[in-house]
């Protein structure tokens, strides 16, 4: 078995305790001494996940949150034992962690076309014999085709800003779309889907339209950037709503799409859980 590193006592209790601005509070106490470990398993309590922790997303699991969304709680409160889970662009498995944690789904499927990345997440997925998620060296697009992904060297981010391409001398990668996963899956809903590819995002949305346009997605994460207001149009066109969660754990309308991440839901969530405590 692996060698194991355990945070310190101080550290696992900071990341047990929710509060405003968690990640860069804990990341200012505690990053430079996590960064000297390099890469390690570390034991979270039930499972073993490998990082880099020279890496600050991957400090983001010691401190138990994703970005600064509160989304640990977010996850605690909506999904289910029966919830599906999409993760799209998985990288190593930040959010597959998260997912695990604050379920778990009775279903993950993560999609990670860059192969160093997907083999580390293949590698934690196989140290915890989790049957549950499916790991696949697909990409999510539109339309069912060959495409690039272009490699984008920023040294410990391993692969986390390769980007898909219709040309160049990247790796040749096969894209399918939700839509025929849903249907090879026998997939009737899906609870949480987390889109982060790049700027694929828009194309890998249209790719699942049916099942948006029945509104059988509940909730969507989906980093906008550049794309952000083609990609809230879109959705918003098929009835999804981008929210906020609030400091006191609201979930309340947002006059507008952020730059960066939105949360979206489904007509239905928006009417039955626009207040979740």
């Amino acid at each position: 078995m692996n060698p194991t590193f355990l945070p310190p006592l101080v550290l696992r209790v900071f990341s047990a305790l929710s509060f405003p601005r968690k990640l860069g509070i804990c990341e200012r106490m505690f990053g430079g001494s996590l960064a000297r470990h390099g890469i390690a398993w570390v034991d979270f309590g039930g499972f073993r996940w490998k990082l880099n922790l020279a890496n600050p997303t991957h400090r983001w699991l010691v401190y138990r949150e994703y970005e600064e969304l509160a989304v640990s709680w977010l996850l605690q409160r909506i999904l289910l034992p029966d919830s599906v889970v999409v993760d799209s662009g998985a990288n190593i498995g930040q959010m597959v962690l998260m997912y695990l944690w604050n379920g778990p789904p009775a279903r993950v499927f993560a999609f990670e076309p860059t192969p160093a990345a997907r083999e580390w997440l293949e590698e934690c997925v196989a140290e915890n014999s989790l049957r549950s998620v499916h790991v696949s060296s697909v990409a999510l697009g539109e339309t069912a085709r060959s495409a690039r992904l272009i490699a984008h060297d920023f040294g410990f981010k391993e692969g986390a800003q390769n980007q898909v391409a219709d040309g160049g001398e990247g790796l040749e990668i096969e894209i399918t779309t939700l839509d025929a996963v849903a249907v090879a899956q026998k997939l009737e809903s899906i609870r949480f889907w987390k889109l982060d590819t790049e700027g694929h995002e828009l194309p890998a949305l249209k790719g699942a339209v049916g099942i948006l346009e029945r509104a059988a997605i509940d909730y969507l994460y989906v980093e906008t950037a550049d794309a952000g207001p083609a990609i809230c149009a879109f959705l918003e066109a098929r009835g999804y709503a981008p929210v906020t969660l609030q400091l006191d754990r609201r979930l309340t309308t947002a006059e507008a799409c952020a730059r960066f991440t939105n949360l979206f839901v489904s007509p239905r969530v928006a009417q039955m859980e626009c207040k979740l405590r």
